[in-house]
């Protein structure tokens, strides 16, 4: 069953609602993050976390 077709205007806002709504989830999410690393620093945990954090990375292949 095919639906009335979206005018040019339509399908552009369309696609704008969206992209808003994409950017909400970032800016959440970001948000978040920030408020998880402020609790940490509060809590004293923060350079505990960085210092693991550094320490679980794979060395970096040597330059020739």
């Amino acid at each position: 069953m095919a639906g009335t077709q979206m005018t040019p205007k339509d399908e552009q806002t369309s696609r704008i609602a969206e992209r808003e709504k994409f950017l909400a989830v970032l800016n959440a999410n970001f948000e978040l993050q920030q408020a998880q690393i402020n609790l940490m620093r509060e809590s004293g945990d923060l350079e505990s976390w960085i210092a693991a954090a550094l320490q679980a990375q794979p060395a970096a292949p040597a330059k020739l």
